[in-house]
């Protein structure tokens, strides 16, 4: 096929860590596509550098229109270009409902969208630089989300959910097609991949840009819930990396839940939403020792994930440190969950809708992140010992939200092949081997 006519379009490369890849990247997108200009940028050392450079680049741009792209994201299916995506301001591939829309903010309602693989007008990309002195936030959120009402009401056009889809796909939702122009994040289904794919991300790639990082930025995340001395005690022990208290707007009320309790995806999906490197989840009344860091990130940067079980003691009454933990954990589960947004992108389809606050999802996780090569490291946490409704055998019998959760984790295990790990003969749904011991 000739080579498309994207005169009007700016490609704007952003790419700081691999600069061999960037390059071979533009050789690839200039011998499809004839653009009326090239722009690399490689010097957003710092998140806040790269979102400034998103805001400011269009005004280095002659043509009327801007394409982002990334090394996670880049035209794949040159074919299905469709001249009409030009009469958009925005257009980017479209979130799955539950993900930057209402499941995370009451007012974010739209769900087009990415912006790693993008196309934008130039008048566009400078309005929403004028509106960012107010807001500061990531473009696409400030452009989709934040700002998206105005921008509209100024007359700004957005693409439809289905057209979107159409462009890109970074996250599978019902709207995603087969073989769409462009991807980001997530490589999608391709029944004949173009020469060129193997410059996209890859789980080595993101390990690789983790590793090259000096200080590599980690958020420390945990759901919002009542609060106790117990949680209050576990809570002044996550410190050293930016903290959030996670409240979303779903809840597992829609499989008998009556807690409150959030779905462990929305809170995981945070990570394909916070400028981050790496991200810590943890459970609200479970304490850290000061040393987590210094154990989870070496591993994060060779797996993607790292996890920790934990030490149960009989009330929280001092801080705990790495050397006051003994070697082998006092409870099975697992409390604490380390790990890279592109390992979350990667695994996210094979993780089954679960609920915090209940039986399993912790084993379910676990065995994610030991097929991605981590094995059991040292203990970084530790908890105040308490029952759990859970366990009690006329809950685990009659509970409807206890019922659902072990049936989807059922239906996975089949589904997975690990139907032998199922059925532990003290009452548990998971036989230990589920834990990788």
């Amino acid at each position: 096929m000739s080579k498309l006519d994207l005169s009007s379009v700016t490609a704007v490369i952003f790419e700081n860590a691999d600069q061999g890849k960037a390059q071979e990247l533009i050789k690839a997108m200039t011998a499809i596509a004839d653009f009326g200009g090239v722009i690399f940028r490689n010097k957003n050392k710092t998140l806040q550098e790269f979102q400034r450079d998103e805001f400011t680049v269009g005004a280095e741009c002659k043509t009327s229109h801007l394409m982002t792209m990334h090394l996670d994201g880049f035209i794949l299916n040159p074919e299905q270009w469709n001249p009409a995506w030009l009469k958009y301001d925005y257009i980017g591939a479209p979130w799955p409902k539950f993900h930057l829309c209402r499941g995370m903010h009451p007012d974010w309602i739209y769900r087009v969208g990415n912006s790693g693989f993008s196309m934008r007008s130039v008048k566009l990309n400078n309005r929403a630089m004028e509106l960012n002195q107010q807001y500061r936030t990531a473009f696409d959120l400030l452009a989709c989300q934040v700002a998206r009402q105005q921008l509209m009401a100024e007359g700004y056009q957005f693409a439809s959910t289905t057209e979107a889809a159409k462009f890109s796909t970074e996250l599978l939702c019902e709207a995603t097609v087969e073989n769409p122009f462009g991807f980001h994040g997530v490589w999608p289904k391709q029944s004949s991949p173009p020469s060129y794919y193997k410059i996209g991300h890859s789980a080595k790639h993101t390990r690789d840009r983790l590793a090259s990082k000096p200080t590599a930025r980690v958020i420390l995340l945990t759901a919002d819930g009542p609060q106790s001395p117990r949680t209050e005690f576990a809570r002044s022990t996550h410190t050293g990396a930016e903290y959030h208290i996670v409240k979303c707007m779903r809840t597992a009320s829609d499989m008998g839940d009556e807690k409150g309790c959030y779905y462990v995806n929305d809170i995981f999906d945070l990570s394909l939403q916070l400028s981050g490197d790496v991200f810590c989840y943890v459970n609200n009344d479970v304490a850290l020792v000061p040393e987590w860091k210094d154990v989870l990130l070496p591993a994060v940067k060779e797996f993607g994930c790292a996890f920790s079980q934990r030490m149960d003691v009989p009330k929280f009454d001092k801080p705990l440190t790495l050397a006051d933990l003994p070697g082998k954990p006092s409870y099975i589960g697992t409390d604490v969950f380390a790990f890279t947004p592109q390992w979350w992108r990667e695994t996210r389809d094979n993780f089954p809708l679960l609920p915090l606050g209940y039986e399993g999802w912790d084993a379910v996780m676990t065995y994610l992140m030991c097929q991605s090569g981590f094995k059991r490291g040292p203990m970084i946490c530790y908890h105040e010992s308490h029952g759990v409704a859970w366990w009690n055998q006329t809950h685990r019998d009659r509970h409807p939200a206890i019922l659902a959760n072990r049936q989807r984790q059922v239906t996975w295990a089949i589904n997975n092949n690990l139907r032998h790990l199922l059925d532990a003969p003290n009452g548990y749904l998971w036989k230990e081997g589920i834990f990788c011991l």
